[in-house]
């Protein structure tokens, strides 16, 4: 996939993981989501597949530090805004430290997995030719 279909993937999703946050809470949660802090796992999920996508939009490859940091940084940053968000601007939902905390362990796991399991886009790496597979012959030597 080339990396601008990547970043408007990523993109999407945040605009979608922002519309979700923001929705009121409305009726009693279904049974298995009062299981305790259940939330944490949507939230880690969230902000792991966000940070895969930004991994991916950005071409890092397999063997970048501070791109991995940026990643993690830069989704921990927008789970903060959302929790701000909606704590100033819905009345059911507040912000949760703990919200905080799953979305930037969501958020290295998602690089995590982009490290290991998601090289470059594009083609990968090419195999070297076996000694005369090129087609070409060494010049014999001379006795």
């Amino acid at each position: 996939m080339p990396t601008w279909a990547w970043r408007l993937a990523a993109f999407c999703w945040a605009a979608t993981m922002a519309w979700g946050c923001l929705q009121e809470a409305s009726g009693a949660a279904p049974g298995w989501w009062r299981l305790p802090h259940i939330d944490k796992l949507a939230h880690a999920g969230m902000h792991g597949l966000l940070a895969w996508l930004l991994w991916r939009a950005a071409s890092l490859g397999r063997a970048s530090l501070w791109g991995a940091v940026g990643v993690v940084l830069l989704c921990a940053a927008y789970g903060l805004a959302l929790e701000w968000s909606q704590a100033q601007f819905t009345l059911t939902r507040s912000a949760e430290a703990l919200d905080a905390l799953a979305n930037t362990l969501g958020a290295m796991l998602g690089v995590m997995l982009g490290a290991t399991r998601g090289s470059r886009p594009g083609p990968g790496p090419r195999a070297l030719p076996a000694p005369g597979a090129s087609g070409h012959r060494r010049p014999a030597l001379p006795p």
